[in-house]
């Protein structure tokens, strides 16, 4: 019987988009060797919101296998900055201000396991957080 062996580096890594690409500018996607991960608001903490979440550029990342979770998969935890939610009510503009904002655990997922928890927001492009958040 023929074997094929692959020994992949794990690594977590952070990807930035071509600068052109105006919607991922100043996000990151996460990478665990070929793997990319996402964020699925099943995993923030209430009341948090996608949009809230900031992405530290310094984050450590850890890998942790959960064979509960979508019949097993590695997930990957940091600690990531929820800012304020935005209010603008019936304005499309007001004048900028940095609001408040708090720490908060980070999990992401694989891509390929998301949508399998209900309904919910998702995404790969993480903002990432500026100094102040």
């Amino acid at each position: 019987m023929d074997k094929v062996e692959l020994d992949l580096p794990m690594d977590v890594r952070l990807i930035e988009a071509h600068p052109l690409v105006e919607e991922n500018r100043n996000h990151v996607a996460v990478m665990r060797g070929p793997l990319v991960y996402c964020l699925e608001s099943a995993d923030l903490p209430e009341p948090t919101k996608l949009g809230q979440v900031r992405l530290p550029s310094t984050s450590t990342w850890n890998a942790r296998y959960d064979s509960g979770l979508l019949g097993g998969i590695t997930t990957l935890q940091t600690t990531a900055v929820a800012i304020a939610e935005t209010k603008l009510k019936d304005k499309l503009y007001r004048e900028w201000s940095p609001g408040s904002s708090r720490q908060i655990p980070l999990t992401l997922i694989p891509y390929y396991s998301w949508a399998n928890r209900g309904v919910g927001e998702m995404t790969v492009w993480i903002p990432v957080a500026y100094r102040g958040e």
